[in-house]
Order: C-alpha cells, then structure tokens, then sequence
C-alpha cells in the first residue's frame, strides 16, 4: 500500500500543482521555465513548488547557479495513483450525517483510517 499523507493531498489538489507535477514527469525544470511554460508569474510559480517539495513530492538540485526542480522517485508511484482517481469523476452517495471521510472510504482503492490520536490516514492501494 502506498500512502499519501494529508500535505501530499493537499499539495495535488490544485489544478495548477496538478499540471507542474505532470511537467516534471518529463523532465526536471527551474522555476523560471516552468513559469514561462505555464504562463504565471515566476513569484506565484515559486508559491507552488514551494507547496510541492514541503509535502515532499518534488525536490531540488542545484547545479552550477540554477536550481533544477524534479519530482522525487517514491512519489511518482504515489502520483501516478492519485492522479488515476483525480482524473475520473466519481459519485459517491453518502447519507445526509456523513462526512467527507465515510465518502472517501467509499472510492475503490482508497483507505481512510483514524489513529488513536483522532488524526486520519489516507492511503491509496497500488
């Protein structure tokens, strides 16, 4: 099982983080390219990687006097996953008292476990 924890989550739930990761799967970028890429500015492109390698998805290397950004191996698994169940809409019906983990409890491949501690592990199968 491989897990993703709530900052990873959190960190692909934005579109645009989405379409950086997707880039990255190519090839490793400084932030200026991927800026140029995309459009944003280097500042707001900068805000989101910053995101990206606090959770531990992207990391990065410097070489000469640039900073080359790349996804790290064990998160492409991880992504890949993630990426499957973003990409296909999925209805879940879930009573009125439900919360948002009973709905994801309900989405094949995806486990929801509370610790003892009250916080919440989510883990996608592969």
């Amino acid at each position: 099982m491989e897990t993703l924890d709530k900052e990873s989550l959190k960190a692909i739930g934005a579109e645009r983080r989405q379409e950086i990761i997707k880039l990255l799967e190519k090839r490793p970028y400084t932030a200026s390219e991927l800026a140029k890429i995309t459009g944003k500015h280097v500042t707001t492109m900068k805000e989101h990687l910053d995101i990206l390698e606090k959770s531990g998805i992207i990391e990065r290397e410097k070489i000469g006097t640039a900073h080359v950004l790349h996804l790290k191996d064990e998160s492409l698994k991880k992504l890949k996953i993630a990426f499957e169940v973003l990409e296909e809409p999925l209805v879940v019906e879930v009573n009125k008292n439900a919360t948002i983990f009973d709905a994801l409890k309900l989405i094949p491949g995806v486990t929801v476990t509370k610790k003892k501690d009250g916080t919440t592990v989510t883990s996608v199968n592969g």
